[in-house]
């Protein structure tokens, strides 16, 4: 069997697959954004996560008709077993996550670091104009 993935060698030699090409373009893109990149995958990551665990406790309960007990050994293998669904399920979101950070990184540019840089440069200004005048 001959392998179906194609590789490249970038300048300094190293060769890459195609998969790990897409990997690293995708989070290479994010730090290409900065701080604002950054603090958008912070923003589509609480998002995710403060719908999908209560969706997951919630599916838990519509599916058992209980709510976990942890005292109950039987319950905790069942909270085992729903985890590592849970976690393999949730892998299929990750390309997602990171396009919807991706989309989000220049709105959190404009609203919360474009202006905050605008005023730091402003005040420089203003300091730099005061020391002219003297």
């Amino acid at each position: 069997k001959t392998s179906s993935k194609t590789s490249s060698s970038s300048n300094d030699g190293t060769v890459a697959t195609e998969s790990e090409q897409t990997k690293k373009s995708g989070f290479a893109q994010v730090k290409e954004f900065g701080t604002a990149g950054v603090a958008s995958y912070v923003l589509v990551e609480l998002a995710f996560w403060a719908i999908a665990l209560p969706a997951a406790i919630a599916w838990y309960r519509v599916a058992e008709g209980t709510w976990l007990d942890f005292d109950d050994p039987a319950d905790k293998a069942k909270l085992l077993g729903a985890g590592a669904v849970f976690i393999n399920g949730v892998r299929f979101f990750v390309p997602f996550r990171l396009a919807a950070a991706l989309a989000l990184a220049p709105v959190v540019r404009r609203t919360f670091f474009d202006e905050a840089a605008e005023e730091n440069l402003a005040d420089a200004n203003e300091a730099s104009a005061e020391e002219d005048e003297r």
